[in-house]
């Protein structure tokens, strides 16, 4: 999903302006190691209205996207002891260079967002638990077996939802090339 291009066309709609100014409570975070954001119930309207799991500041200067409810969501689970490859989700992911975020939901469960570029990718974690620095991912499959997913790389990630991974970025450092 084109996620901060999706958003940069409605946080200039007036309906949602105006619904956002009338509706929307300032948020609450939770104390974690990433921006853990807690969901409200003025925020159910924001879903029901606009396909969003948490009102966004339309106003806001940063180029992300907000939290979305009308996309398919990767389910996974954090791994403590992530095996065959030791890969921790959240390093995974800034080394990258994604921007990370987490939505805490009403009902416990716990989203976590990643936007690499104009990429956006959510999942959802049934049991509420959040990542910890060294936690790897359980990637459930949705299908009816018990099939997991390893994801030691971040195009992992994107492939685990059956969508294409953002484009591969170069960087230069001291002189070399190196591809993420």
């Amino acid at each position: 999903m084109l996620g901060a291009h999706a958003w940069a066309y409605m946080r200039r709609n007036s309906g949602y302006r105006k619904a956002w100014a009338v509706h929307a409570d300032p948020p609450r975070f939770e104390d974690a190691d990433i921006p853990v954001r807690v969901q409200t119930e003025a925020d159910l309207l924001a879903e029901a209205e606009w396909a969003l799991l948490a009102w966004e500041d339309p106003g806001a200067e940063a180029w992300r996207s907000p939290f979305w409810s009308g996309v398919p969501m990767l389910i996974g689970e954090p791994d403590p002891a992530p095996w065959p490859d030791p890969a921790p989700l959240l390093g995974m992911l800034a080394g990258a260079g994604a921007r990370v975020e987490g939505l805490r939901l009403l009902d416990g469960r716990f989203v976590l967002k990643a936007e690499l570029g104009n990429a956006l990718l959510q999942i959802l974690v049934p049991s509420g638990r959040s990542f910890g620095p060294g936690d790897g991912i359980m990637a459930k499959l949705g299908l009816p077996l018990p099939l997991e997913a390893v994801v030691g790389r971040i195009e992992d990630l994107w492939r685990a939802t059956g969508r294409p991974p953002p484009p591969r970025r170069r960087r230069v450092r001291a002189g070399s090339t190196t591809s993420f």
